[in-house]
């Protein structure tokens, strides 16, 4: 989450890129969203709600930060600095219990379930809650806040992609070991999907970082 101090001095050239990087992120949640409903056949579970939270916040987020950073928001600071946090809660924190719903598929192991959904909610309110209230501050005061609440964005970024990478690499341990018995049987099609399921996490990884 970025954009504390309001709108941006870029260049033409920069404020296109940057357009064209939320447009293709805009396109992505709408073709998402198209999908989620047209493929679930019962719109309801952890797995569907939170889907539809994650690419909500995603949405949001765009349009949010499109209008800050380039200055639809000088009058409505305040307004942003509650959108913008809670877009940003649905967008890491909804995407984090998408993998979590998915968990029981391939770990059968209730109490390790159990302790990656408590990591998830500690990390939401412990990181989630500090970092709006000095971005709130930031809005207000940022000659005293801007820098603190820089320092704290990377600790996020740093506590959220450790959060990705454990639930990521339970993952791929747990479906390597289900994967394991078939490997006998078709081997190749099971180092296809371990390397598939790698370098999908990988590249979840990469974006985080």
């Amino acid at each position: 989450m970025a954009g504390e101090t309001g709108t941006i001095s870029v260049s033409q050239v920069q404020a296109m890129v940057m357009i064209a990087f939320a447009a293709t992120a805009y396109y992505n949640t709408v073709e998402t969203f198209f999908s989620i409903f047209t493929t679930f056949k019962r719109r309801r579970g952890r797995y569907f709600w939170s889907m539809v939270v994650s690419n909500t916040g995603i949405n949001i987020n765009v349009i949010a930060f499109i209008l800050r950073y380039f200055g639809y928001y000088q009058k409505a600071i305040f307004a942003s600095s509650i959108i913008i946090p809670i877009a940003w809660y649905s967008m890491v924190t909804g995407q984090a219990i998408v993998l979590w719903s998915r968990l029981h598929l391939v770990v059968h192991n209730q109490r390790k379930i159990r302790w990656i959904l408590t990591m998830i909610i500690f990390n939401a309110v412990t990181i989630h809650i500090p970092e709006t209230v000095i971005f709130f501050l930031a809005n207000t005061s940022p000659k005293q806040y801007v820098m603190p609440f820089k320092i704290y964005e990377k600790v996020e970024l740093v506590v959220f992609t450790i959060q990705e990478t454990m639930i990521a690499s339970v993952f791929l341990y747990e479906g390597y070991k289900s994967l394991k018995s078939l490997s006998a049987i078709k081997p190749e099609a099971v180092t296809s999907m371990v390397r598939h399921l790698a370098s999908l996490f990988a590249v979840v990884f990469i974006l985080d970082t």
